[in-house]
């Protein structure tokens, strides 16, 4: 007597295909990740770079660097706004979108005639003084 024999796969193909689809997208999620991660990191030391330029000009102005006297100044809404506005001279409409693109708060400060740059998001802050250094801190 023959056996009829059913086309598809068996459970073991199928198991084997999940798993194989488990470890793909496992190492795609987290390279995806670090990239998203390094290019944030990248568009905020451009804004920093960009704001130091910015900096300069307006010490060239005014005989004095903009920002507060508090070297531990908390980036929020408010600063990255007068940044945007004071020191880069871009309107209202364009300082918002370029906080929303770079997803960082910025923050400038002064202190003994030098200036400094903070850039925070929710995992890590950038400082750059006046020589232009940057340094990372992880919260």
């Amino acid at each position: 007597m023959l056996k009829k024999y059913r086309a598809g796969f068996t459970l073991i193909e199928l198991l084997v295909v999940v798993a194989v689809l488990g470890v793909i997208s496992a190492i795609g999620v987290t390279s995806y990740t670090g990239y998203v991660s390094s290019t944030e990191k990248k568009s905020a030391q451009n804004l920093m770079a960009q704001i130091s330029l910015g900096q300069q000009e307006f010490m060239s102005d005014n005989d004095t660097y903009f920002g507060t006297d508090d070297t531990s100044c908390t980036p929020d809404a408010a600063s990255t706004q007068l940044i945007f506005t004071d020191i880069l001279n871009f309107s209202t409409t364009v300082a918002e979108s370029k906080e929303k693109k770079t997803k960082y708060k910025m923050c400038a400060w002064t202190k003994d005639g030098a200036y400094g740059i903070t850039a925070a998001n929710k995992n890590y802050t950038l400082d750059m003084n006046t020589d232009g250094d940057i340094t990372e801190r992880t919260e």
